[in-house]
This record gives C-alpha cells, structure tokens and sequence, in this order.
C-alpha cells in the first residue's frame, strides 16, 4: 500500500494503482487501500471506479471525513450532484476542513444553478479564509449572476490581489466591467 501511494504521489498514476490494486485483493478490509486507490483512480478521472473504492473506504470506516469528501469530488464529476453533497456534509461531519467543504459546496450549488445557497457556502468559505482566491472569484461569479455587479468586481478584484495570476478571475472582472 505505501509502494502505491508514493509511486501516485511522484506522478506514476499507472503503476501507483496497479500496486494498490494488489493492496486491495491482500488486505481487503484496509481502510486506507480503498482510501488511497480511490483517490488515485479519481486523479486519473476514472471516478466511477473511485467511487467504488471510496464507498468501500467509508463503509470499513465510517468516521473518515476524508473517504466521503474525495467521494463527494468523484460523484460531482459524475453529475450525481445530490450525491456529492451528501457525500460533502458527511465530509465535514467527519473532519474535513471546512473551508475546503463549503467552497465545494459553493461551487456546486453555483454549477446547480442554485445561486443563494452557492453564496451562503462561498461566504462561508470566505469567512473562514479571507485570503482564498477560488472562493472570492466564485463568490463574485454568483454575485454577477444574482445582479450584484458592484460585489462581483470587488470579490474579483479581491481574488487578483491575493493571486495576480489569477485567468478566470481577471476574464470574469472584464465580464463585469463590460456590464457596468
């Protein structure tokens, strides 16, 4: 298992999986061999095999925030939206860092199309991390859509300051200086 979870952490994904693989048939009850797998698996963008993993992972040890959070990244890949949110709160229920649960939350409320409750999530975010550029720029991405322009340019602006390389929130300060 460790052999596995170091060759997918130096970037051999192939040969990473193929030995947690092997950890999985030795060790079937081992929570980090599904744990790991399913991480590496989701990277690949092989989620629905992910999910598997992930699911067997959180099923040996039903407290492992970690297990249903990267389950909740792979369901939201495979559109199971409700899912993922499922899989997000039993995430922070079990210790994931809140900050990073409610900006995936924000964020797909915002792809749902469901803008106050992607609001709430990302000033949650915020609230616990001033200094997070991704949430500022889907914060000021939901507050363009919801008609707040004037709040959309200073989360984008915001977002600039704190990354000045930031593509998406310096294309999304010009859609909203093109509104104004």
């Amino acid at each position: 298992m460790n052999l596995g979870t170091v060759l997918c952490e130096r970037g051999d994904l192939e040969a990473g999986i193929s030995i947690l693989r092997q950890a999985v048939e030795l060790s079937p009850e081992r929570f980090e061999s599904h744990h790991n797998l399913g991480i590496a698996l989701g990277a690949q963008g092989r989620h629905a095999e992910a999910v598997e993993c992930l699911q067997r992972a959180a099923l040996i040890r039903p407290a492992a925030g970690a297990a249903y959070f990267a389950l909740g990244t792979s369901l939201q890949a495979l559109g199971r939206n409700e899912q993922a949110l499922e899989a997000y709160r039993q995430g922070l229920a079990g210790g994931v860092d809140p900050v990073d649960v409610h900006y995936r939350m924000g964020s797909l409320w915002y792809e749902m199309r469901r803008l106050h409750q992607a609001r709430g999530g990302l000033e949650r975010a915020i609230a616990l991390r001033a200094d997070f550029p991704e949430a500022r720029n889907g914060l000021g991405a939901v507050l363009l859509e919801l008609g707040d322009t004037t709040g959309a340019i200073r989360e984008f602006a915001t977002a600039i300051g704190l990354m000045p390389g930031f593509a998406d929130a310096r294309n999304n300060l010009g859609l909203a200086l093109h509104r104004t």
